[in-house]
């Protein structure tokens, strides 16, 4: 790949700005910059200045969804945000954003990845044009959650619907907000690295045949395995809290407090899952909600 000023090439008009999240980058007259990221006011001069030394002046941005982590960096790129509209309200509230990951607002130095309101925002569905490339729809990890696709260069970015290995065994359980949409989303992805595709995602590596089948299957593997895992704990009955600390365990993550809660997520849409499944139901207890098996 070639490497310019810690740009990579991926194909013809195709670039990635390293970063977790990285940034993709679109050029064609008007040029498309996916998830600005993190990092504030460095961050978009790196990106501009990328595009200036492409000779490039016009462009959007656009966000494959609402969290904090991929449109930090939106407001100082100067342009509305294309984001799908299902996210559009999340990327305009922090509260919204806290709401759906501690449910309610979340003090202040709870989390360290943190954006500020994006009111401005355009709303798009899946398969909208970004240049010569497309968005696809890869719900799960969130509700609007969106790749973008070129397929006359055989390249996917599939932002957080699959994670690299050094993430996956950081935090154990991959995020995600609904069970069954997830899992859809990755074997999507299996099928684009099956076909040849090349896969960047937002945080991890670029990869392409056999790694590329390889990564996601470790990420299909990890997701499959969570309804046995859940249910294994449930030996006695167990919050939801605790269940996630075990999760995280068994799958060799020690996640401090703000792993916990976000892992506590993945765990919540699993459940939902094995409760439509007829497999586990909710108990109230002194201590709150539990979770036991079903008889």
């Amino acid at each position: 790949m070639e490497h310019t000023m810690g740009v990579k090439k991926l194909a013809r008009n195709l670039y990635l700005l390293g970063g977790s999240p990285s940034t993709l980058i679109i050029l064609n007259e008007e040029a498309w910059i996916v998830d600005p990221g993190m990092g504030g006011e460095e961050r978009c001069r790196e990106i501009r200045g990328f595009l200036e030394r492409k000779e490039v002046e016009k462009y959007r941005v656009y966000a494959t969804h609402a969290h904090p982590d991929h449109i930090a960096s939106a407001p100082c790129m100067q342009r509305l945000l294309h984001i799908h509209g299902l996210e559009a309200s999340l990327a305009a509230s922090s509260l919204l954003r806290d709401t759906v990951i501690y449910g309610a607002r979340a003090p202040k130095n709870l989390f360290t990845l943190k954006a500020g309101d994006v009111a401005e925002t355009i709303p798009m569905g899946w398969g909208e044009r970004l240049g010569d490339c497309r968005t696809l729809g890869l719900p799960g990890h969130s509700a609007g959650h969106s790749g973008v696709i070129c397929e006359d260069r055989e390249a996917l970015h599939a932002a957080d619907a699959v994670f690299g290995e050094r993430l996956l065994d950081r935090v154990g359980i991959p995020f995600f907000s609904d069970y069954s949409s997830a899992l859809r989303s990755m074997k999507l992805v299996a099928e684009y690295a099956s076909a040849g595709y090349r896969i960047a995602m937002g945080h991890g590596p670029v990869v392409r045949g056999g790694r590329a089948v390889e990564l996601v299957e470790a990420n299909l593997a990890r997701l499959r395995d969570m309804p046995r895992v859940i249910k294994g704990l449930l030996e006695k009955p167990m919050s939801v809290g605790e269940l996630a600390y075990r999760a995280s365990r068994l799958m060799g993550a020690e996640p401090g407090v703000e792993g916990l809660i976000l892992n506590e997520v993945p765990v919540k849409a699993v459940l939902s899952y094995l409760v439509d499944e007829g497999v586990v139901e909710p108990l109230a207890s002194e201590r709150g909600v539990l979770w036991a098996r079903r008889n």
